[in-house]
């Protein structure tokens, strides 16, 4: 703290001793132009300007020193652990597994146990691939089923297929009904006369069958679950079926079912694509 009894310009030079001990000459001659100018503004009556920051010299860094290595390694173990050391020769190593395995630790596992003993572990058992899901059964399939058997006549032979993705139904040989087991969709066979009648009023959800490919079958109506979803809706379509089957020729089941040709198999495939 400076005396009282000095005056101004004798603190001023103090302190510009003080000030040139710390700043450079670059520094000192920014400071004195600064205070010229502030005076300059006080003579013109302008408000003082706010003092920027006087930069000062940061203090020097202090170069690091190299770093250590700590030349004993200590193996991480449990806490019951006392912490010696390791020798270079590991002749300790069975002790500290004894010690780790102590008290109330399970015993390792046959891979950790061979690893420490340097035997070969026992192979693990195989897994058995899961077996694949059944089906679940549907509804919409099994009430078209109990429709089918219930109103089908007793003295007419009542086949059930499952192919192309769908149930198929045969009366007396010949195809008359289907379900798709993933798709729902009513296959109808009611003769290509019906087909084309039906088609001409424009109902919404029923369509001539067809593949993919553009290929249709002739006489048979694909139906949406809309159109026969309850009884009343069904039997429309049973009957238009069962008027068409009367008009066929009976046939006899054949006990070995005929090899289909490669032909065959294909388009029997682009249906069970299109009716799933």
């Amino acid at each position: 703290v400076l005396p009282t009894s000095w005056s101004s310009a004798r603190r001023v030079h103090l302190l510009r001793c003080v000030a040139s001990m710390v700043l450079s000459e670059y520094e000192l001659q920014r400071n004195a132009t600064i205070a010229q100018n502030r005076a300059h503004m006080r003579a013109l009556g302008l408000e003082e300007a706010a003092l920027p920051p006087t930069r000062t010299r940061a203090p020097p860094k202090r170069e690091r020193g190299e770093a250590t290595r700590a030349s004993l390694r200590v193996r991480s173990a449990r806490p019951q652990y006392t912490g010696e050391v390791i020798d270079a020769f590991g002749d300790d190593e069975p002790r500290l597994q004894r010690s780790l395995l102590s008290g109330h630790d399970a015993p390792p596992q046959p891979e950790v146990a061979a690893a420490v003993s340097g035997a070969v572990a026992p192979a693990a058992a195989r897994m058995r691939a899961p077996k694949p899901r059944a089906r679940v059964p549907s509804a919409v399939v099994e009430g078209v089923r109990a429709f089918v058997e219930e109103h089908v006549p007793d003295e007419w032979q009542l086949e059930e297929r499952e192919m192309f993705g769908m149930a198929i139904w045969m009366v007396r040989g010949n195809m008359f009904l289907g379900i798709g087991l993933r798709s729902e969709r009513l296959l109808v066979r009611v003769g290509e006369a019906q087909v084309e009648a039906t088609l001409a009023q424009g109902e919404r959800g029923v369509s001539r069958c067809s593949a993919a490919s553009g290929r249709t079958f002739s006489g048979t109506l694909m139906v949406d679950l809309e159109q026969f979803r309850g009884a009343a809706l069904l039997r429309r379509w049973f009957e238009l079926a069962m008027a068409h089957n009367r008009t066929l020729k009976a046939k006899a089941p054949s006990d070995k079912p005929r090899k289909r040709s490669k032909e065959e198999q294909q388009q029997g495939g682009e249906e069970a694509a299109e009716a799933a």
